[in-house]
């Protein structure tokens, strides 16, 4: 066992004595969590602060090295760059890149990190890209499903004459039909045809970043994939040639000290042959692209190619390795997304979610990569960019006008693929790698709550739709993505029109049918072909009775959530044309229980379903709205189902929507399972890091708006105590006050058994 995982943990309720020796021991640990100083570097220190203090007794040796590091720390920072940096969160950075600046008082180093300090003031982003206008040719591209929409409009019209609401439901019959036909054709080309995988190139690799954008995530689950990934790297033989990143945006004190825990435990196992850096900005602008995008700035130098991941993402060694070579091979290469699969989920909704995609994704991707070939398109995660390519290249507009629809592009990703290629590189799938997962949302909330960013998003792109210089399938794949949030509202317009509209057919039962056969045989065309091809396969998915019944069963329940989908999606676009804007919440990975996953949506489309089926009385027609009011009205309580673990526990003992990752898990799969608990999260570690961190300690401090009340008694118990003598609420108490802080983060230096704390050898938050 390493010794890291025997020390983090060791917060003990008592305070040992403090002897010279110890002293000397805890002067080093405190000088060490200023900046990653050098072994050489923290002797000397550790030496000259001895030295001065030699009269002083032991306790007060901490306290004098705290008094000199601020009155350096005063020395350095003027009053303009102390304005900036009031909790000296920059100055740390600035300190992580030239460690032995600290305590240094030569002129010639201290300029030197004053330079520094003022270049990580400075917001590291990528270039703006234009948005001129473009030329009408692109939509050649889309001509040929257009053709098939503008057939049935005019097949419909001649079977319901021309009055208004004839017409009006024939063309968005047409429309819908082109939409969907987009589905059915690249699910078509994707059973038919085989992408040739791309040439791979041999010899070293170069260096190859992992990153992982975290915003208020699990540790645990974040730490223990990339714990899984990297020794899965280092058995291949190449993991030299690459270094894991965890860039966080989490703005939660309290979150960010499980994370910095969770980083040392695991920056401490990987050494030197793939270190894993921590790095967490000082303020989040531009979100998730913002926060690649300074990564990518300050770093560009550094690494070749970069790997984007996700929180919940997950990338089996030999799949990254490939990736790696296949840029190399291809210098017009900007971006190689993998394909995706889902795994993990254990709520039914969760499971139902797997065994669709498990279907239908494998040969939509290959459809789709055979169709785009260099024009492709990009997920947002579990794919390797081309760093300068990136830089150069993928600088994100700022919209005119605000939002919804103007400022920052909320889904940056399919503008990333587009702009890579308005500068001249392939952006390409490869479907044949398919050792890379994420996991699904847990609930019809969770869906929702992550959709309705998607919508707004997605909806921004129709103002980047006409900017000059991109492919046409790239302003096709911008063009669809808002479209599948547009078809919403249409299909709800085309259901109520129809009860009008359906006069004439109501007199021709034979057209009537073949209208009904039409539209679901389309619908459930793309799903048909995946089962076929799953049935070659269908040992991975428990046998072929398994297969069937959980092809029969997600349909069903695909029918049930399709309405409530509907409804929500037409409720977002009306939020967005009527001004109504969406920020970036964290994303809630893990079921919280059945009731947790009711929301106002969910209620209001109750609501909506209830009141649908009253005014149904009313239509000449009302049989058509009652498929797509009832599952309304049934909203509240199926959510209740998807949302439940013991329902989807159930599933999966009976074999119910079994899918190949969980039939036979793979190894990167096995991997993470088994190091879960490693880095789970501590109260009682969680505070002493709070207290100690001087980073953790100042931004807390910063966020309490209001000074809570000094408890002498309880921050003397805990200063004598340690982290594990206090119960949580006592804990809780002192971090509501600022001065409680202040207090501890300097006597605790003194008194605590602080020694146990330092950093492994060798851990940094960023390269220098």
């Amino acid at each position: 066992m390493h010794a890291l995982e025997l020390r983090s943990g060791n917060t003990s309720s008592r305070v040992r004595p403090t002897t010279t020796a110890s002293a000397r021991r805890r002067l080093r640990a405190y000088l060490a969590a200023q900046a990653p100083l050098s072994d050489e570097r923290l002797d000397a220190l550790t030496k000259r602060l001895c030295d001065e203090t030699d009269e002083l007794p032991a306790d007060l040796r901490v306290a004098h090295a705290q008094a000199a590091v601020e009155a350096w720390r005063d020395r350095v920072l003027d009053d303009a760059m102390r304005a900036r940096d009031a909790d000296g969160t920059i100055l740390r950075r600035a300190l992580e890149r030239q460690p032995d600046a600290l305590l240094d008082d030569d002129p010639e180093v201290l300029g030197a990190l004053r330079r520094l300090h003022r270049e990580l003031s400075g917001r590291a982003e990528l270039p703006s890209q234009r948005l001129a206008g473009a030329g009408p040719w692109w939509l050649v591209a889309p001509a040929v499903v257009t053709a098939m929409g503008v057939g049935g409009s005019w097949w419909m019209l001649q079977v319901l004459g021309t009055s208004v609401a004839a017409v009006v439901w024939s063309v968005l019959f047409g429309v819908l039909l082109s939409l969907h036909g987009v589905a059915a054709v690249l699910a078509l080309i994707g059973l038919v045809t085989r992408p040739r995988p791309l040439a791979e190139a041999t010899g070293p690799l170069p260096k190859t970043a992992l990153v992982m954008p975290v915003y208020e995530e699990d540790p645990e689950r974040v730490f223990a994939a990339l714990a899984a990934m990297r020794d899965g790297l280092l058995a291949t033989g190449h993991g030299e040639s690459f270094e894991i990143f965890v860039a966080s945006d989490t703005r939660d004190p309290r979150k960010a000290a499980d994370e910095k825990r969770a980083w040392r435990r695991l920056a401490s196992h990987a050494g030197d042959k793939l270190p894993v850096f921590y790095r967490r900005r000082a303020a989040n602008v531009g979100k998730k692209a913002g926060n690649l995008a300074e990564l990518f700035v300050r770093h560009e130098e550094r690494y070749t190619y970069a790997v984007i991941l996700d929180a919940d993402s997950l990338m089996g060694a030999e799949t990254l390795v490939t990736m790696v070579r296949r840029m190399e091979a291809r210098p017009t290469l900007g971006l190689l997304q993998s394909s995706i699969s889902l795994r993990g989920g254990e709520t039914l909704f969760a499971r139902m979610l797997q065994m669709a995609h498990a279907l239908g994704g494998p040969l939509l991707t290959r459809g789709l990569a055979v169709w785009c070939g260099p024009d492709g398109n990009y997920f947002g995660h579990n794919a390797i960019v081309r760093v300068d390519a990136f830089v150069r290249c993928c600088g994100l507009p700022l919209l005119s006008g605000a939002p919804p629809l103007g400022g920052p592009i909320l889904s940056h990703d399919f503008v990333e693929a587009a702009l890579l290629r308005r500068g001249g590189y392939e952006v390409r799938l490869a479907p044949d790698l398919v050792d890379s997962y994420e996991e699904p949302p847990p609930t019809l909330r969770e869906y929702l709550v992550r959709d309705r960013r998607w919508c707004q998003g997605n909806l921004q792109h129709l103002r980047v739709l006409f900017a000059d210089g991109l492919p046409a399938r790239s302003r096709t794949h911008l063009l669809l993505g808002a479209m599948a949030y547009l078809a919403s509202p249409l299909w709800l317009l085309f259901t109520v029109v129809g009860a009008f509209a359906l006069g004439g057919l109501a007199q021709q039962p034979a057209a009537l049918l073949g209208l009904a056969a039409f539209a679901f045989g389309l619908l459930l065309f793309p799903r048909v072909l995946g089962l076929l091809y799953a049935l070659a396969h269908a040992r991975s998915h428990g046998g072929v009775i398994r297969l069937v019944a959980g092809f029969v069963g997600e349909l069903l329940l695909s029918v049930l959530v399709a309405p409530i989908m509907m409804v929500a999606r037409t409720l977002f676009v009306v939020e967005i044309v009527t001004g109504k804007a969406v920020g970036w919440s964290p994303q809630r990975r893990a079921s919280a229980g059945a009731l947790a996953s009711l929301d106002r949506r969910t209620v209001t489309t109750s609501l909506l379903g209830l009141v649908g089926l009253g005014l149904s009385a009313l239509l000449p027609h009302p049989w058509l709205v009652w498929p797509l009011v009832g599952p309304c009205a049934l909203a509240v309580p199926l959510a209740l189902l998807f949302g439940s673990e013991w329902v989807g526990a159930a599933a999966r003992r009976v074999g119910l929507f079994r899918v190949p990752e969980e039939q036979a898990p793979t190894e990167i799969a096995r991997e993470l399972e088994r190091r879960r608990g490693y880095y789970h999260a501590d109260a009682a570690c969680r505070f002493r890091d709070l207290v100690l961190d001087p980073d953790l300690c100042a931004r807390l401090q910063a966020q309490l708006l209001d000074d809570g009340e000094l408890d002498e008694a309880l921050v003397r118990q805990a200063i004598e105590r340690g982290p594990a003598g206090l119960t949580e609420a006592q804990r809780q108490s002192l971090l509501t006050s600022r001065e409680a802080l202040g207090r501890l983060h300097g006597e605790a230096w003194q008194h605590w058994n602080v020694e146990d704390w330092e950093l492994p050898h060798g851990v940094r938050a960023e390269p220098r």
